[in-house]
């Protein structure tokens, strides 16, 4: 496909892809610009003229099933703005059923007369530009809350399987498993010093996403270690409270947690 300029393509937006300031080739193939889109998503593209003129058109097609044609049911994409000068805009939303990877996007823009408007074939005016559109599967989420003592507990990773990426709880507790595709999961909560409840929970179906997914902690604080190398200086006494534990010798380091005071 390709036209004979006059009116041409000076711009594409649409998701990553901003190809913009371009001139007039007939044909120009930039499928090494891709922007990535989920199915069932929509992103709205715009298409600039350079030359314009009342009596244009622009057309968009998506190869959506990957045959190499742009023929299929649903493959012509409805745009705004055509006939005439543009900008013109659209929506590209991939169907349920669309081939997932590399997909083909045409954009042209010719005069409207004598030719009808054609994803192939050759023009007197305009210009024919090709992209490419990476197809990702619909994708869902898994979501739930870590609490001890009704409190939000940070820090704790829990992590999917068979697949997908662990997610970290904030400060609140709260957590979210993303980008997961449809099938069935089981997460696992961990956090050294922490006993999770239940230990994991697993028959978790996505499509569409899971909330509610929550589990309980019970931790015991962890300190850094600390030690001295050498006894040339040492603690002999310590006195708090009901605390009186004097006459010691060195250890380099003591836990002596059994002795306790109480503060109100």
């Amino acid at each position: 496909a390709s036209g004979g300029c006059t009116e041409y393509i000076s711009g594409v937006q649409v998701g990553s892809i901003n190809n913009t300031g371009t001139a007039c080739d007939g044909y120009k193939d930039y499928t090494h610009l891709s922007t990535n889109m989920e199915i069932g998503s929509s992103h709205p593209i715009t298409v600039t003229n350079g030359s314009p003129r009342a009596g244009d058109q622009c057309g968009i097609w998506v190869d959506w099933n990957r045959d190499n044609d742009f023929s299929d049911p649903g493959e012509a994409i409805s745009v705004s703005g055509t006939p005439g000068p543009g900008p013109y805009t659209a929506t590209i939303a991939p169907p349920a059923g669309a081939g997932l990877g590399n997909t083909r996007m045409r954009v042209r823009v010719e005069y409207v007369s004598p030719v009808a408007l054609d994803p192939c074939g050759s023009t007197v005016y305009g210009e024919v530009e090709d992209y490419m559109i990476v197809v990702t599967p619909t994708t869902y989420s898994i979501s739930g809350t870590v609490t001890s003592g009704g409190i939000g507990v940070g820090g704790v990773t829990v992590t999917p399987s068979p697949s997908g990426t662990p997610a970290t709880t904030d400060d609140s507790g709260n957590y979210t498993i993303s980008d997961l595709v449809a099938g069935t999961y089981t997460i696992t909560p961990a956090k050294v010093g922490c006993t999770l409840t239940p230990t994991s929970i697993g028959g978790i179906t996505v499509g569409p996403s899971q909330t509610g997914k929550n589990f309980t902690a019970s931790c015991v604080l962890i300190y850094c270690d600390a030690s001295a190398t050498t006894c040339d200086e040492y603690i002999s006494g310590v006195q708090l409270g009901s605390i009186n534990n004097t006459g010691t010798v060195c250890n380099k380091y003591s836990d002596y947690t059994s002795l306790s005071t109480s503060m109100a």
